[in-house]
C-alpha cells in the first residue's frame, strides 16, 4: 500500500494457526537500542513475494539501485538490502520486442512476459534475442503472468477480467519448436472501474490458480 507493507491475518483454515499466527504478530518487543535497518521504503512498492518457509518476504521498490530490492525478517523484525553492497549488475542478455511493458506485467520463468497492450510474447533466448512468438489471447492489457513451478503451464491475467490457462512446453531437442497452446479460458471476475484481474498466482503443488480482482474477490480454479 504506497509505501508500505502490511501484515493481516486473513483468519483461514486451522484456528490454532490463526491464533500462532496472531501471537507472532502481538508478541514481539522492540530492543532498547534497535539496529539502523533500511526497514523505511522510502518508494512505492510494486511487488511483495514471501519466502515458501514465510518467515522472509522480499519486496520490489519503484526505484532504480542497489536498494530496489529488500529482504524482510517478521520473527525477528529485521530488515536487509542484499544488493546494498554491489557496485554493479551484469546484464546477461538484452531482448528486443515492441511492448508496453509496465511495473506489474512482469515475466514468467525465461521465456514469457506480458504487456498493457493485451500481447503475450514468448522468448527462445538460445535461438534469438527477438520474440519467438507474439499472442493475443486478451482484448486489454495484461496485468499479470505467471508459470507453474511444477508443470509446463503458465497463466495470463488481464484487464478484460478473464483468465487463460496456456500450456507451454519446451523440448529438449532443440530442433524441436516448443508448443505454445491456449487451454482454458476461465471467468469470474466483475469489471469494476474499468479494470478485471489484478493478479494470478498457482498452487505450487497443484495444477490449481487464485486469482485477484479489482471487484475485491480472491477466486480458486481448479
Amino acid at each position: 500500500m504506497d509505501d508500505a507493507v502490511l501484515l493481516l491475518n486473513p483468519v483461514l483454515g486451522d484456528r490454532l494457526l490463526a491464533g500462532s499466527t496472531d501471537q507472532l504478530l502481538s508478541a514481539f518487543a522492540l530492543p532498547e537500542e534497535p539496529a539502523l535497518q533500511p526497514a523505511c521504503h522510502g518508494k512505492p512498492v510494486t511487488q511483495v513475494t514471501w519466502h515458501r518457509r514465510g518467515d522472509y518476504l522480499a519486496v520490489l521498490l519503484a526505484t532504480p539501485g542497489h536498494t530496489q530490492v529488500l529482504i524482510h525478517q517478521l520473527s525477528q523484525r529485521g530488515s536487509q538490502s542484499p544488493f546494498r553492497s554491489s557496485h554493479g549488475q551484469e546484464l546477461t542478455k538484452k531482448t528486443h520486442a515492441q511492448l508496453q511493458v509496465g511495473v506489474q506485467p512482469g515475466c514468467a520463468g525465461d521465456n514469457i512476459c506480458g504487456s498493457y497492450d493485451s500481447k503475450l510474447v514468448w522468448f527462445d533466448l538460445d535461438l534469438s534475442t527477438k520474440p519467438y512468438k507474439v499472442l493475443r489471447h486478451h482484448r486489454k492489457a495484461l496485468w499479470t503472468v505467471a508459470s507453474h513451478p511444477r508443470y509446463p503451464l503458465f497463466v495470463l491475467g488481464s484487464e478484460d477480467g478473464s483468465v487463460i490457462i496456456c500450456h507451454g512446453m519446451v523440448y529438449d531437442d532443440l530442433l524441436q519448436n516448443p508448443l505454445l497452446v491456449s487451454v482454458k479460458v476461465l471467468k469470474g471476475h466483475v469489471l469494476t472501474r474499468d479494470l478485471g484481474v489484478l493478479d494470478v498466482v498457482f498452487h505450487p503443488m497443484q495444477p490449481r490458480v487464485f486469482s485477484s480482482g479489482a471487484d475485491g474477490t480472491v477466486r480458486l480454479f481448479t
